[in-house]
């Protein structure tokens, strides 16, 4: 109930601007490929570095890594796609302001996270190491 809630909401957005609809979209997008982008490469990382692996039911085998290239890049094209503005020529009005509002955010979590999170974030490893 309340996700069909949210959605009606969220599409009444395109009502009073598609401008602002296509802000939105752009900066989810971007976000959900920036984190799939960041968990790809993480295990790219560990794969290249040589590091084990955790256990897993699939496996892609020695196609694994190149095709974990690939995907990163093809992540990136996206990304990148994502911000542009969606005609040419755009207009102040009509430019695609998201790579900003994402990029505010970026640096505003990083330094939230240097002063004050880093002395009070516990992380997943920490709380797997005590439990066992």
């Amino acid at each position: 109930m309340f996700t069909a809630g949210f959605s009606i909401l969220f599409s009444l957005v395109n009502i009073g601007s598609t401008v602002a609809f296509n802000q939105i979209l752009s900066l989810g997008l971007g976000a959900l490929l920036a984190s799939y982008f960041l968990s790809i490469f993480c295990v790219t990382l560990r794969r290249i570095c040589g590091q084990p692996l955790l256990p897993s039911a699939f496996s892609l085998g020695r196609l694994g890594l190149p095709i974990n290239i690939m995907s990163l890049g093809f992540l990136a094209l996206g990304f990148v796609i994502s911000f542009f503005p969606g005609a040419v020529d755009p207009t102040p009005e009509s430019m695609n302001w998201s790579s900003l509002a994402f990029s505010v955010v970026l640096v505003f979590g990083a330094i939230y996270y240097a002063v004050i999170a880093r002395h009070h974030y516990v992380g997943p490893v920490e709380y797997t190491i005590k439990s066992v």
